[in-house]
């Protein structure tokens, strides 16, 4: 049984996001937390809402940094 069950409050900024809840789960999974068994729940949503956080500036900060020309822009995958 995954013991990474985590539904986030509808508060939540992207509490509708399944995308992003995978990439948290991925997140949890990638630093060892085996369960979240015993966690608060708003403890929860709150590592979910920085999670988004940091995600989405972490995209927007790559996004100016091309427009800026200090990094190059991502390649498609199907390009060579």
């Amino acid at each position: 049984m995954n013991k990474l069950n985590f539904k986030p409050s509808k508060v939540c900024f992207s509490a509708n996001d399944e995308v992003m809840l995978k990439a948290f789960k991925r997140h949890l999974h990638n630093y060892k937390v085996a369960s979240l068994d015993g966690a608060d729940q708003s403890l929860l949503d709150c590592a979910f809402d920085l999670f988004h956080i940091v995600q989405t500036q972490r995209e927007s900060i790559k996004t100016l940094e091309v427009k800026a020309g200090i990094r190059e822009p991502k390649k498609d995958k199907n390009e060579n």
